[in-house]
Parts: C-alpha cells; structure tokens; sequence
C-alpha cells in the first residue's frame, strides 16, 4: 500500500516538473514546407545593351519555366537600377519577366536589391538569389549586404553579362559660357 503511493507520488511529482520544464523551455515546432524559393535579381541599368537583356531573359524563361520546377519550388523576380522594384512575388506560378514599372536605369544598386530579396524571402522554404549583373555598380554596396545574407545561411549565385562596347563615349556634361560674339574663343569643359 503505503510503498505504491510513495511511487505513485514520485512519478506524478516527476510529470509536472517535465510539464512545468516544457513550458519554461516554450518548444517551438517549426513546419518547414518543401522546395527552394529563388529571387532572380535582374540589373536593368542602361550599362547593359538592351538586346542582351532581352536574350539573358529568354534564357532565365526558359531555366525558370514551370515546367522545369520540382513541386513547391518559388521563384521572384526583381529588377534593379538606380533602386529595386518587385516583379513578381514568391510564387509557384511566378514566370520570369521584369518588373512591369521598370527601376530608373542611370545607375545601378545591387545592395537595393539584394536587401529588397531578403526582406521577401518566404521562411517556409528553402532559399538561394541569383543576381544577374554586369557588376558594374554606381550606388550602394553590395558586398555588405550579401555578408548579411551569407550570415542568413542564404547563397548568392551570380550570372555575370560579359559584353564590349566599342568605339563608345558618354558624355555626362558640357559646360559652356551662355553668350560668345562672334569669332570669339571660349572655354568649354566636358
């Protein structure tokens, strides 16, 4: 009798301290879904010549099309120049294209975008950016903000577009006086 209560005891005592434990502790039960969300990050800056933009983006279609994703696969697409602006969300419908109101393309900010890509990341997938780019950037600095990501467990795949302007100059300013007389010298800066 009194030794089946001693036991009894001792393991209804040993339960609620596990309860109690348990419910310091607050156990999180994460639910991870399946497959890989990628942001494809498409520099759209004039730097690049239109015609290969509009080639690496047939070629990423193709790679990215639905057809070609495992179930639950994402994909997003934003666009990047002189900020970024969100084409498409994670989506398993997504289809590549750039974003419809295209970013000011005088200039180019990777950073903004590859900032914009991790504020969109879904957490219930698997995740990777590809950043299609010449490299040539003006603003920002994307090197600190893919350390941020590479501490994010969160790789950055890179597709670089290689091309040769030839003969090409781009002026940014010519500066010159209002009025000059006629036969007179003056001074211009460029």
């Amino acid at each position: 009798g009194s030794r089946g209560r001693v036991i009894a005891a001792t393991i209804v005592r040993c339960c609620v301290i596990m309860c109690l434990s348990v419910a310091i502790a607050r156990p999180v039960w994460n639910r991870t879904g399946e497959g890989l969300s990628l942001i494809v990050l498409l520099d759209r800056s004039q730097s690049i010549p239109r015609q290969l933009q509009e080639q690496t983006i047939n070629v990423l279609r193709t790679w990215t099309s639905p057809e070609r994703r495992e179930k639950g696969d994402r994909l997003s697409v934003i666009s990047i120049g002189e900020n970024a602006v969100i084409g498409s969300m994670p989506s398993e419908f997504t289809v590549l294209e750039p974003a419809a109101n295209e970013p000011k393309g005088g200039a180019t900010n990777l950073a903004s975008g590859v900032k914009l890509a991790l504020a969109i990341l879904p957490r219930d997938t698997a995740s990777r950016l590809l950043l299609v780019s010449d490299g040539n950037e003006t603003d920002g600095q994307v090197l600190s903000v893919a350390n941020q990501a590479k501490a994010s467990g969160i790789p950055i795949d890179v597709l670089p577009l290689i091309y040769d302007h030839k003969n090409e100059v781009m002026l940014e300013q010519v500066i010159t006086p209002s009025q000059a007389r006629f036969g007179q010298s003056v001074p211009v800066r460029i």
